[in-house]
């Protein structure tokens, strides 16, 4: 058994999630379609954010992120023993910036695109939790055409058959962290660790994923 391990998976099932991650330059930031706000028919604010984030000799990834107010949002807090569930609790949708308890954070996306300066005197991200709906104004007010970005996020890989009896298969995408590089000295060092170890980095997996989204999101 350990050998079969070794040699593949155990199991010749097919993948139904998997994760990403990448450091690109933005580009689309500047178009009119890049940030849109609009109300839903049900009258609710609804914000929508187009980019790309190009990397390696060529390839973009497009990040499409867009959400609308909500009821509540959700705040979570680790669990303190191993096997153990996370304590989630729901919070009304105008507290989500005031509520304040302790170990407890936001279910969001991780952003930091706007920088500042910390207590030793550096400038740094300013790294905050936000719901989709907040992270796409806060992108867009903050992020620049030519920024290096790092973009994080997960895939989930689904099946079906259609009226023909053919098989179509979808990957959806959802980015969880979005983060600007803190200097530009850093940048060009990963550029050049990047273009060393691009292979190990992203793999080959990556680019066929790349490919995929790039058709399905823009």
């Amino acid at each position: 058994m350990a050998e079969t391990k070794k040699k593949g998976r155990l199991f010749d099932l097919p993948e139904t999630k998997g994760a990403f991650q990448l450091k690109g330059i933005v580009s689309g930031m500047e178009k009119d379609t890049a940030f849109k706000e609009i109300k839903t028919k049900s009258g609710k604010p609804m914000r929508m954010l187009n980019f790309g984030a190009s990397y390696l000799d060529g390839e973009t990834l497009y990040v499409n992120i867009q959400g609308m107010e909500q009821e509540n949002v959700y705040f979570s807090k680790r669990a303190e023993k191993k096997g153990e569930k996370a304590d989630t609790v729901k919070v009304p949708w105008v507290e989500r910036y005031s509520y304040n308890r302790e170990g407890y954070r936001m279910i969001g996306k991780n952003i930091g695109v706007k920088k500042k300066v910390d207590s030793e005197g550096k400038t740094v991200n300013d790294k905050k939790i936000l719901t989709d709906f907040d992270a796409c104004k806060e992108v867009k007010e903050n992020l620049r055409d030519g920024a290096s970005v790092f973009i994080r996020g997960s895939l989930d890989y689904s099946s079906f058959t259609d009226d023909k009896g053919n098989k179509r298969t979808s990957t959806t995408v959802s980015y969880t962290h979005l983060r600007a590089h803190e200097t530009d000295s850093y940048l060009v060092c990963r550029l050049l660790l990047e273009k060393k170890n691009r292979k190990k980095i992203l793999g080959r997996r990556l680019l066929r994923i790349s490919a995929r989204v790039n058709r399905k999101l823009y």
